[in-house]
């Protein structure tokens, strides 16, 4: 067995004997093509490409590997969703948005794609539940090698997105404690490749995750209107934003919150009142 990875968003590519697995597919087909072209360019056949979770950026490229004959496999939630694609926009901004539906970074080309409960091909590859990034999330273990996807992010990618993009705050931090409970060789992540020291890139993202809520701690002496908070978090992690960057980093930010404290609805804003989760 031996791998290597490709792509902007990292694909990797998995051979056994003369055989190639994909894990995920790029954003677009100029990704995907690259990619396909290249394994059997090398005589080797590609036998799936098997997709981490349902964002344009990892998923985009299915439609074009189907289009090539190739098997895609996803969790159930990535298989519907690639199938009516107009709802990844609609999780995203929480309303129909004509300018995200229109945008190849969260919208991808509509697929239908096989479950991973289909998968059977007789080689050791192992589908492990890292939910919390999406609420399924995929990740492969072959081997010694871990590919986690989105569950967790480089040190690199957290200077440079310094809220990490989660829809369910809880499953993402005991996904993060799993990683480090099962990895016992590489992890591969989507956005930094080849993680140097797991352990150490792990802990980054669940102290980023405890910063943040201490910060929330403190902005609640100021102000307990949650819109107040979060208005604080994003001027205190003082990054370049776009629309999309702005709901990613809201949508995480309230999940957080949430998880973690009591709301209540006042006067038209929802309020902060205590902490539900001291964990």
């Amino acid at each position: 067995m031996d791998f290597e990875l490709r792509g902007k968003v990292t694909i990797g590519i998995v051979y056994i004997d003369n055989d190639a697995f994909i894990i995920d597919s790029g954003i677009d087909e100029n990704e995907i093509r690259k990619t396909l072209n290249y394994v059997t360019s090398n005589n080797k056949k590609v036998r799936a490409v098997l997709l981490t979770h349902y964002h344009a950026d990892h998923s985009g490229g299915a439609y074009f590997a189907r289009k090539r004959g190739v098997n895609i496999y996803g969790d159930g939630e990535t298989q519907y969703i690639l199938k009516n694609p107009d709802i990844a926009h609609l999780l995203f901004s929480g309303f129909y948005n004509d300018q995200f539906i229109r945008s190849k970074f969260i919208t991808p080309q509509p697929v239908e794609i096989l479950n991973l409960n289909e998968f059977n091909f007789g080689v050791p590859l192992q589908p492990i539940d890292l939910k919390g990034h999406t609420m399924r999330h995929t990740g492969y273990k072959i081997g010694d090698l871990l590919f986690v996807g989105d569950a967790v992010f480089s040190e690199e990618n957290l200077e440079k997105h310094p809220i990490p993009y989660f829809v369910d705050f809880t499953n993402f931090r005991n996904t993060l404690i799993k990683i480090k409970e099962i990895a016992n060789g590489k992890v591969i992540c989507s956005h930094g490749g080849i993680l140097e020291n797991p352990t150490k890139t792990v802990n980054a993202n669940l102290n980023r995750l405890e910063e943040i809520i201490q910060f929330t701690f403190d902005y609640l002496k100021e102000n307990k209107s949650m819109g107040y908070v979060i208005k604080r978090l994003l001027e205190h992690y003082d990054i370049q934003r776009d629309s999309i960057a702005y709901f990613l980093d809201t949508s995480a930010l309230k999940s957080l919150i949430a998880a973690n404290f009591q709301l209540k609805y006042e006067n038209g804003e929802l309020i902060i009142v205590d902490t539900a989760n001291t964990n």
